[in-house]
């Protein structure tokens, strides 16, 4: 189970079944790299800052700015939200949680990261104020991310 691209620690399946199970959620592995990323960002800032650009007129660059800056804002408010949810579940179980201070500062920081690139790769981004090629740096930014992301997440204790 994932929640902010981060896996649960879960009972391992046992018998014939339980290794069918364990097949099908390796082959579920993210493919494209805008995926990868997006792993690490919270759903709820994809879908705010989605809604927020179809809101804001498309045209006007500050308002993509803005948009742009109050959802990044967000990303550590989902974090802490979902860490303090995670605590209460684990508290109720009698369990310890799992996403300490660190993981969740390391968590915020790369969804912050991945958050950006992944607005840096889409076409319509703020980032095309800039420079009119800023889609096809921030895919490159995106693909990069991509492998980094998750090694550096294994090595800072992130996922599972």
């Amino acid at each position: 189970m994932t929640r902010l691209g981060l896996r649960f620690y879960e009972k391992p399946p046992v018998g014939a079944a339980g290794a069918a199970t364990a097949k099908r959620k390796s082959d579920a592995v993210p493919q494209s790299a805008l995926e990868q990323i997006t792993a690490f960002i919270p759903s709820d800032a994809l879908g705010i800052y989605i809604a927020g650009n179809s809101i804001i007129d498309p045209h006007s660059g500050a308002g993509k700015w803005a948009i742009f800056g109050v959802v990044g804002c967000l990303i550590p408010l989902f974090v802490w939200l979902t860490r303090i949810s995670v605590g209460k579940q684990a508290d109720v179980a009698g369990l310890d949680t799992w996403l300490g201070r660190r993981r969740g500062f390391w968590l915020s920081l790369f969804g912050i990261v991945a958050y950006a690139a992944w607005v840096a790769a889409m076409p319509s981004s703020p980032f095309a104020t800039i420079h009119e090629k800023a889609a096809q740096v921030g895919a490159w930014v995106a693909v990069i991310l991509s492998c980094l992301l998750p090694l550096l997440a294994k090595r800072f204790g992130v996922t599972g």
